[in-house]
């Protein structure tokens, strides 16, 4: 009988956080933009100075996306997750684009994690322009390609 209760009650537990974690998920909007806004969502992010905030650029409701965390401690954190197909396609470009431009990178590779976390330096400015070059060189973003900011502060 005991065995039942302490069942339900995990099951019930699960629910709610799994029911808690979609709503914090999806609780933040995604705000459609352009490579313009890029200054300013990721100044806001800079400014913040908490590491527990983040920054993701969705690039035309597509799979692929970039997340940003700062701190003034740590820096800039570019983490690209390589989950997917068209995210893994490009692996290559992403490394390449760390070798030529000299930035800190690490490689997780294995079969529980596979993503590229860059830890670029340098003052605001400096970090707004590798951003942009990230998304114009790897991801093709354009002037008028549609972005999405997702911003949790």
């Amino acid at each position: 009988m005991w065995l039942w209760i302490i069942l339900i009650v995990v099951i019930v537990l699960i629910l709610i956080f799994f029911t808690f974690g979609f709503y914090l998920q999806t609780s933040i909007p995604l705000v459609e933009g352009s490579l313009v806004d890029v200054d300013e969502n990721l100044t806001k992010l800079i400014a913040k100075n908490d590491y527990d905030s983040f920054l993701v650029i969705q690039i035309s409701h597509d799979d692929e996306f970039v997340q940003f965390k700062y701190s003034e401690e740590d820096g800039l954190l570019i983490d690209f997750p390589l989950v997917t197909d068209n995210q893994k396609a490009k692996t290559n470009q992403i490394l390449s684009f760390c070798k030529r431009e000299a930035l800190e990178y690490e490689f997780l590779n294995d079969e529980e994690d596979q993503q590229i976390d860059i830890f670029p330096k340098g003052n605001q400015d400096q970090l707004v322009q590798i951003v942009k070059s990230i998304l114009t060189e790897i991801f093709g973003v354009s002037e008028g390609t549609k972005v999405y900011f997702q911003l949790e502060l």
